[in-house]
């Protein structure tokens, strides 16, 4: 954890990078490696991070990379997504984060 608070100001450029070039599902994979530095050191801003990136992803993402994304969010507090992540979880047929997900208290809404 201590190294990732060190390297914070890379992991930043790196992914406003991500949104300037256009590489939206770059940055969703760094933001996913870094999911519990986000979701303990600053939720709210890996939130931000990851709804700006989906963003500019559009149409595009690809569905697993959708449903970490949105498995993300909740780990940043936001417990709106759980079903959805289980639900294109299910679609792509990739479900290794899918148990943690249903654990959320979104995935019984």
């Amino acid at each position: 954890m201590e190294l990732a608070q060190e390297e914070r100001p890379n992991v930043d450029v790196a992914l406003d990078w991500a949104i300037q070039a256009g590489e939206p599902a770059a940055g969703l994979q760094l933001l996913w490696m870094l999911e519990m530095y986000w979701a303990t050191n600053d939720p709210f801003e890996g939130r931000r991070r990851v709804s700006a990136l989906l963003e500019e992803a559009g149409a595009d993402v690809d569905p697993a990379a959708y449903a970490r994304a949105l498995r993300f969010r909740g780990a940043t507090h936001d417990f709106t997504h759980g079903s959805a992540a289980l639900a294109v979880y299910a679609v792509t047929g990739s479900s290794p984060s899918a148990t943690a997900t249903s654990m959320r208290p979104s995935a019984s809404r």
